[in-house]
């Protein structure tokens, strides 16, 4: 699974990702929580792909990220701005199964065009896996 996740980030989802510093750290934590015969459940890896995405997230995130699993109330988003906000919302609700406003992510004034492409990319995780062409 995990020369699958390289492949498909190599060779066919490089533009998915925000920029170096987020592909390394979604790759690195995905190499850390792999486990021998594992299987990563797509709507968590929705929710790192979205995390990994933002400075403030990772750094919050990063100790409560486990095997197929965030724990969202150990951590601490004081300070947190509404972009970063937005993205929260989104990881914690594909792994709670929260709902969010499609209205909302759709208004261009409420959600800035990078905060979309994440949550875009995040959603293609969550219903096709990793492969997206």
């Amino acid at each position: 699974l995990l020369h699958y996740i390289y492949y498909s980030v190599k060779y066919g989802g490089d533009d998915m990702f925000t920029g170096q510093k987020h592909k390394e750290r979604f790759l690195n934590e995905i190499g850390t929580l792999k486990q021998s015969n594992s299987y990563f459940n797509r709507k968590f890896l929705s929710a790192l792909y979205t995390i990994t995405s933002d400075d403030f997230l990772w750094e919050a995130s990063k100790n409560s990220i486990k095997y197929n699993y965030i724990d969202f109330n150990q951590i601490n988003i004081r300070g947190i701005s509404v972009n970063s906000h937005q993205l929260w919302q989104f990881a914690k609700s594909m792994i709670l199964g929260d709902e969010m406003l499609l209205e909302d992510i759709i208004d261009r004034e409420l959600y800035n065009d990078k905060n979309f492409k994440i949550i875009i990319d995040a959603i293609k995780i969550a219903r096709k896996g990793l492969k997206l062409n």
